[in-house]
Parts: structure tokens; sequence; C-alpha cells
């Protein structure tokens, strides 16, 4: 029954997202596009390295970080399809590596194929101002806020993601205006204190129970 659910984000750890402090990007520099998660067909990958082809040089750079050995027939065709555009695979990215990571970054995309979950990694760019690009799709459209936080594309149109992408590159106003819309990330203290009261008033006498939000 849908008055028995609560929903309840993920918390981060703020401080390891927020402390790095943030390179700008630097006027006539390409948009600094970062890729961190799986790469796999499901995750989208290739939506972006078609995004990609569809760009002027010197638009983006692409960053994207993850094990290429865990689908390597994906993944080697994956590089075949990135040759000749701004797109350099990084390997995977070390827990310590994140902030500085998102530091040099002008936005994160994700361009997942299937109907994610939550994903954390969204979470993690909020903490540390890094506005999304997402599919249209399932969580990850609850997650970004079109125009507010992000923008969102239709589901594996590389065409849609191509634009997205030129826009923000040419609009630097716009960019810090999706910047500025993140709002405030849930701590991982303040995830704990939000579980803690919804078992608190699962336990306690019917009397005594409160809805919790």
């Amino acid at each position: 029954p849908g008055d028995k659910m609560i929903r309840v984000d993920f918390g981060v750890a703020e401080p390891e997202f927020s402390g790095a402090p943030r390179l700008p990007r630097m006027p006539g520099r390409p948009l600094r596009v970062t890729y961190l998660g799986a790469i796999s067909w499901s995750k989208g990958v290739h939506v972006l390295v078609e995004a990609c082809r569809e760009l002027g040089q010197g638009v983006v750079e692409v960053r994207v970080y993850g094990d290429l050995a865990v689908y390597p027939d994906y993944a080697e065709r994956l590089q075949r399809q990135a040759r000749g555009t701004p797109v350099c695979f990084m390997g995977p990215a070390s827990r310590e590596s994140i902030p500085e990571l998102f530091a040099t970054t002008d936005v994160l995309v994700v361009p997942s194929l299937w109907y994610e979950n939550s994903p954390l990694v969204i979470s993690e760019a909020f903490a540390a101002s890094v506005p999304v690009v997402a599919s249209r799709v399932g969580a990850l459209a609850e997650k970004v806020r079109d125009g507010v936080d992000g923008l969102l594309f239709p589901m594996g149109d590389a065409r849609a993601l191509a634009r997205a992408l030129q826009e923000l590159a040419e609009q630097p106003d716009l960019l810090e205006g999706l910047r500025t819309g993140i709002a405030h990330a849930v701590t991982r203290d303040q995830h704990v204190s939000h579980m803690e009261r919804i078992y608190a008033s699962l336990v306690a006498p019917s009397s005594q129970r409160e809805q919790v939000h």
C-alpha cells in the first residue's frame, strides 16, 4: 500500500565531495564532461561517444572513468567508436580521487539505457556542485530536475545529448544557473537519523506512532 511506503534519499559524505577547491573552466576552453560508472551497454556509454561525434572540435573534452575489463567486447567496440573524438578512457577511479575529479568537471553525464534505481553518483555530483545531464527515464528523471540542477534528454538519443552539451558549452550562464540550482545534499548523518525515526515509529505502540515524512 502506498501509505506504507516512505522515500528516503541516500546520504553522502558531503565534506568528502565539497572539500576540493573547484578549478573553474577557462574562457574558450572545452566543456569538461565526465562519465563515472560501469562500462557496459546498459549504462549507455556509447550514446555519449556518439554525441561527441555530433559535436565540432573544441566543444567538449570527455573523461570516461570505469573498468574496461569487465565487459571487454563492449569496451573494445567503444574504444574503436571513440577514435577521433575528444573522449579519453581513464580506467577506474579510486575513491580518494573522486573529489578532485569532480573539482575539474563542469558536468556529469549519466546516459543510461535502463531504469536505474537511484544512482549514488548523481548524489555525489550534486554534493560537489556539479550539474548532471541524464537520460529522461526512471529514477534519473526523478533525481535530476530538468533546467534546475541539470538537463534531461530522451533515452538513447545521442543527437539530443549533443545539443544539451553544445548548449552548456556555449552558455556559461546556463551552466552556472544549474550549479546554483543544486539543492543541499542529504548527509549520511541526516540519512541515518531519518532511518532511525522510521524504525522508532514502527516499534512504538500504535497509540504513539506518528507518520514519518
